[in-house]
């Protein structure tokens, strides 16, 4: 297998371009803000952004925080930011935008939705 094709089946696989997107949004996110972001396990995450780095789309440094502690960092190199050039032509950064807004619409109400469910079960139980 080429370098191309393998970077290709790295920027295929599950989360690999929602990381870049976020590295972009966050610009220079830390582990747990992407975590945050996107619905991937940590193992799995993890897993993304060692490959990202060992095939050059991104970099990890460490970013000194006002505390003195350092945070290990992420920031795309420039073969990353010719290929989120690339998903920007196609929306796609716009798209995965539009998407997490929705699931957090989705969970909101979902949320609230069990909340009445709460009490009309409450009252189903009473008329028994």
């Amino acid at each position: 297998m080429s370098s191309d094709e393998i970077i290709l089946d790295f920027l295929h696989a599950k989360g690999s371009l929602e990381i870049l997107v976020a590295i972009v949004d966050f610009d220079r996110p830390q582990h747990i803000e992407l975590r945050n972001r996107i619905h991937l396990s940590s193992s799995t995450l993890t897993k993304r952004l060692k490959e990202g780095v060992q095939h050059g789309v991104w970099q990890q440094t460490l970013r000194q925080n006002e505390d003195g502690t350092s945070a290990k960092v992420y920031k795309l190199t420039d073969p990353g930011e010719e290929a989120y050039d690339v998903l920007d032509e196609h929306e796609l950064p716009k798209e995965f935008k539009q998407r997490r807004e929705l699931e957090l619409s989705i969970r909101h109400n979902r949320d609230l939705a069990i909340e009445d469910l709460e009490i009309h079960i409450f009252d189903w139980l009473e008329d028994e």
